[in-house]
């Protein structure tokens, strides 16, 4: 059983203290603790598109796992499992996801749903993504940003520099460099230098980088693979909802953020105020 079960239960027994649902409501007792049909749907809700006739086979089988979590779960109190450090500790943390979730899939519900118009344009802002779409052959160098600045590695590579040229001078001075060859979908590219590969060519050298790595690929062949708008639509539309609760959350945040009071202590206090950046992914099965 997880902690986030344990905390849901634990939520909902406090939310239904000195309360009895009806026999009409009631799924199951045991050993004289009601599991409610609410909680048997909330279970089939997180099981996503149930065939109809296998839904009466899927009701049975999540009302038996309820039962069987419900057993453990009172045996786990009996032995004082739920007093334990280590337990406590995984039910406060589960009770945070689960309000902090809570809150947002609000804000989310009253931002309204994505139109079949914001996935449509996204399709064709992006034809290197979709309609111009194109599978990769690329020769990668890559290597940490501390063996050689992004700026000089653009440099060089304007003034003619290839890999091995490259790879020369980082292991001259010890670095350690690594080499990869193979297909890559247009997907598969970081999102902010997708239209930059797109319009290289043959032989070209391309040069990416994230806060951590610097790759230089050469552009060794490219086959145009397009994807329909009806076969993008949902991929778009998970990666446009990603993005939008992104989005709201930081706007939700700042001023949360602004009006508490946060105090960092001990080692944590000289990294305050900084935060890992994550780079973007692109829509398409990124």
């Amino acid at each position: 059983m997880t902690a986030t079960l344990l905390a849901a239960s634990i939520l909902v027994g406090c939310g239904e203290s000195g309360q009895s649902a009806s026999s009409g409501q009631v799924a199951v007792k045991v050993n004289g603790t009601e599991i409610s049909i609410h909680q048997l749907n909330h279970v089939l809700g997180s099981s996503g598109n149930i065939p109809p006739a296998e839904l009466e086979s899927v009701r049975k089988q999540a009302l038996e796992r309820l039962v069987d979590q419900e057993l453990l779960a009172a045996k786990a109190v009996e032995e004082k499992l739920d007093r334990s450090p280590k337990t406590l500790l995984a039910i406060e943390q589960a009770r945070r996801e689960i309000l902090a979730r809570a809150y947002m899939e609000q804000v989310l519900a009253a931002a309204g749903p994505l139109q079949r118009t914001d996935i449509s344009r996204y399709y064709y802002q992006n034809p290197e993504l979709f309609a111009e779409r194109k599978l990769y052959n690329l020769e990668e160098l890559s290597f940490p940003v501390s063996e050689l600045a992004f700026a000089d590695v653009q440099a060089q590579v304007g003034q003619g520099a290839t890999l091995e040229s490259l790879q020369a001078q980082i292991e001259q001075k010890g670095g350690k460099v690594r080499r990869h060859t193979g297909a890559t979908p247009a997907e598969k590219l970081p999102l902010a230098f997708i239209k930059e590969v797109h319009q290289a060519k043959v032989g070209d050298i391309v040069v990416l980088h994230d806060t951590r790595d610097i790759s230089v690929l050469r552009v060794l062949a490219t086959q145009t693979q397009p994807v329909s708008e009806a076969d993008a639509a949902p991929a778009i539309q998970q990666y446009l909802m990603n993005k939008r609760v992104a989005e709201l959350q930081a706007k939700q945040l700042k001023p949360l953020r602004d009006q508490a009071k946060i105090e960092y202590l001990g080692s944590f206090a000289a990294q305050a105020g900084t935060a890992a950046v994550q780079p973007e992914k692109a829509a398409n099965g990124g």
